[in-house]
C-alpha cells in the first residue's frame, strides 16, 4: 500500500517544487500551441461596488447641490426687519437661512409642541411624586394609631382585635397610663 501511495504523490511532487521555488510568478494556466492564459483574482465585486457607490452618492448629492446653490444664489439669507402691526410671525420665519426655513417647517417639530410635550412629563412625574408623599403619610399614620388595616389587608373578622383594643384600653385605664390617646374610637359600620 505504502508502494501505491508513494507512485501517486510522485508525479505531483515536481509541480509543488516548482511552484515553491517561484513564489513572485503569477499561476498561468496552458492554452496549447504556446499560448498562456494568466489566471488573475475577480474584480467584479470592487467594481461593482465603487459603481454603486458613486451611483447613490451622486443621486443623493446632485439634487441636494442643485437646491442649496438655487437656494443661496437667488433666494438668500434673510434680513431682520421690522415686524409689520398686527402680525405674528411664524416659528420658522425666525431662522436666516432658506433651507434651515425649509426643514423647520415641513421636518422639525414645532418648538411649543415639544414644550408641552415635556411639561406633560413633569406633571407626570409631579403627581407620581405627590402620590408617594400621600402613601408615606398614610402608612405613617397607620403605624401610629397602630391601626390593623394595611395595604395587604386580608379580609378577615375583626372582633377579636376590636376586644384586644378594648382590653388593653381597659388594662391601661387601670394602671393609670393611656398609650392609645390617638386611637380612633369610632365603631366599625360593617360588623
Amino acid at each position: 500500500m505504502a508502494i501505491a501511495m508513494s507512485a501517486l504523490r510522485t508525479p505531483r511532487a515536481p509541480a509543488l517544487m516548482r511552484m515553491l521555488a517561484r513564489p513572485n510568478q503569477q499561476p498561468v494556466r496552458l492554452a496549447g500551441h504556446g499560448r498562456t492564459l494568466r489566471i488573475y483574482p475577480s474584480l467584479f465585486s470592487w467594481n461593482k461596488f465603487k459603481d454603486m457607490a458613486h451611483l447613490y452618492t451622486m443621486v443623493a448629492f446632485i439634487p441636494w447641490a442643485i437646491a442649496a446653490s438655487y437656494c443661496n444664489i437667488f433666494i438668500g439669507s434673510a434680513d431682520l426687519a421690522e415686524i409689520p402691526e398686527g402680525y405674528e410671525p411664524e416659528y420658522y420665519e425666525y431662522e436666516r437661512n432658506p433651507i434651515t426655513r425649509f426643514f423647520c417647517r415641513h421636518m422639525f417639530e414645532h418648538p411649543a409642541a415639544n414644550h408641552e410635550r415635556k411639561l406633560h412629563v413633569i406633571n407626570i412625574l409631579q403627581e407620581k411624586k405627590m402620590l408617594k408623599d400621600i402613601e408615606k403619610q398614610v402608612r405613617k399614620v397607620m403605624s401610629v394609631r397602630n391601626d390593623y388595616r394595611a395595604w395587604t389587608f386580608i379580609d378577615a373578622d375583626a372582633k377579636y382585635e376590636r376586644r384586644w383594643r378594648e382590653a388593653s384600653h381597659r388594662a391601661g385605664e387601670m394602671i393609670g397610663v393611656s398609650r392609645l390617646n390617638d386611637i380612633d374610637e369610632t365603631p366599625d359600620p360593617r360588623t
